[in-house]
C-alpha cells in the first residue's frame, strides 16, 4: 500500500488461473509416476493389500526436473508481467 503506482489490468487477458508443474524425484521409492503434455499418473502401492492407487492430475504445463529456476520464472511468471503496464 506504500506504492503510490497504478497497475493497468485492462490488458491482461481473461483466463483460468495458470498452474505449472516441476517434476522432482518422488519422496518414496515405491511411488511411481508417469506424464504426458500436461497430467501426471501418481501409482502409490500399499505394501499391505498389495493393492495401488492410481490418481492423476492436470496442469498447464508440466516442466522437466532438469530445467533451471531462471528457465521457470521465464516460462511462468514473465509472460504475466509483460501483460501488465505500470502507469
Amino acid at each position: 500500500m506504500g506504492d503510490s503506482r497504478d497497475i493497468d489490468l485492462s490488458a491482461v487477458k481473461e483466463e483460468r488461473v495458470s498452474v505449472y508443474l516441476r517434476l522432482r524425484p518422488t519422496s518414496e521409492a515405491h511411488d511411481v509416476y508417469s506424464f504426458d503434455s500436461n497430467k501426471v499418473t501418481i501409482q502409490q502401492s500399499k505394501d499391505s493389500a498389495k493393492t495401488s492407487t492410481e490418481k492423476i492430475f492436470s496442469f498447464t504445463s508440466i516442466v522437466d526436473e532438469d530445467v533451471e529456476q531462471i528457465e521457470m520464472y521465464e516460462k511462468t511468471v514473465q509472460p504475466v508481467l509483460n501483460q501488465l503496464e505500470v502507469k
